[in-house]
């Protein structure tokens, strides 16, 4: 109940109930008063309040007033190519060079609404050269580890099992086909690996993965550092 002052009179409302009030007095005074509606007052909350398309509603002082929408934070993208060149999820650039599996991304908080995922990256050198490139990229989502190998077109293991592309598995929880040259893996939760079967992967991560991940693309922070 709001109780307020007017310029002449007192006044007592209530925002979404009717009421009654009752007064006594013990000074020697006059009173007046008039009937009250016995409506519901009209509710004032952000399901009454519009805002324009780039506001959004907010309570403020048990009032609905419209403020500027925060921006929006997009999908991160990593980048691994050539012998091999990094870029990270925030924008920053650097070359490794190591001959090893390596994990490029890894969800390092997993939970009911951040799914588990991890993608690895297998280096190996060029012949009669110190410099590596990618020959393998795995990835283990919802319980299953696929392998794309660069040697083995049209196909990608499963659990060490060479089936064919395209495919679907548990209906559709991930899904493998061929992108233009390059072979993808897409997860429900937003996850997207693609490989060119040459020398580049691209992995793609939902926006609520921010500062979840961790990995040599880093910890998608939202900001280059």
């Amino acid at each position: 109940m709001q109780y307020s002052t007017g310029v002449t009179f007192d006044q007592i409302s209530h925002p979404s109930s009717p009421f009654s009030v009752y007064s006594s007095g013990v000074a020697s005074s006059n009173g007046h008063g008039s009937p009250a509606s016995g409506e519901t007052a009209e509710k004032r909350d952000c399901s009454t309040m519009k805002c324009p398309e780039d506001g959004v509603c907010k309570m403020s002082r048990n009032s609905p007033t419209c403020v500027k929408k925060p921006p929006a934070v997009k999908a991160g993208t990593i980048l691994a190519m050539s012998d091999p060149h990094y870029r990270t999820f925030d924008g920053s650039y650097y070359n490794f060079m190591g001959n090893c599996t390596y994990t490029k991304v890894k969800n390092c908080h997993a939970g009911e609404n951040l799914p588990a995922f991890e993608v690895d990256a297998q280096n190996t050198k060029r012949t009669g050269s110190e410099v590596t490139f990618i020959c393998k990229v795995i990835i283990k989502v919802h319980g299953y580890t696929l392998a794309i190998v660069r040697s083995e077109f049209g196909l990608v293991k499963v659990d060490d099992i060479l089936t064919n592309i395209p495919f679907n598995l548990n209906d559709g929880q991930v899904k493998v086909f061929q992108e233009g040259f390059a072979y993808a893996i897409v997860a429900d939760f937003g996850l997207k690996v693609t490989y060119d079967m040459v020398y580049k992967i691209e992995v793609v991560i939902p926006a609520n993965l921010i500062n979840k991940t961790c990995g040599l693309c880093g910890s998608y922070e939202n900001k280059t550092n």
